[in-house]
């Protein structure tokens, strides 16, 4: 298993082994929504390039030392919940800002996108 995964990922190791093995052989850039404890496991996965993080608590970014601040967009989801993201429209989306500096690295798309964060789990939580 890679060096990186440790006690405190929720995610098991095979699918972590799985993602890990997709990353390693597009060779893409990856997207992952939330910081946490697997962080650096993605980040080492792809070599350290072309993984990017959207985080909206700075507890998590502040426990990732290791990631470069460059690869992380800071973003509050702000005004939106899970509650009503289920009820969004394809065109309510546009209503919904893309978070700052995401343009910089868009360029076109990501290969990967890992979804660990926003919170997400109540009803009222960011989505």
């Amino acid at each position: 298993m890679h060096r990186f995964y440790n006690r405190n990922i929720k995610l098991s190791k095979n699918v972590a082994s799985e993602i890990i093995d997709d990353i390693i052989r597009i060779k893409g850039k990856v997207l992952v929504f939330g910081l946490g404890f697997d962080s650096e496991l993605w980040f080492n996965a792809n070599g350290c390039k072309d993984v990017w993080f959207i985080e909206e608590n700075i507890k998590y970014i502040d426990m990732n030392p290791n990631i470069p601040r460059e690869n992380v967009i800071y973003h509050k989801f702000e005004n939106i919940d899970l509650y009503k993201s289920s009820k969004l429209q394809d065109e309510d989306l546009e209503k919904y800002p893309l978070p700052k500096g995401i343009d910089k690295i868009i360029g076109n798309g990501f290969d990967i996108i890992i979804i660990d964060g926003p919170t997400g789990c109540f009803p009222t939580s960011p989505s």
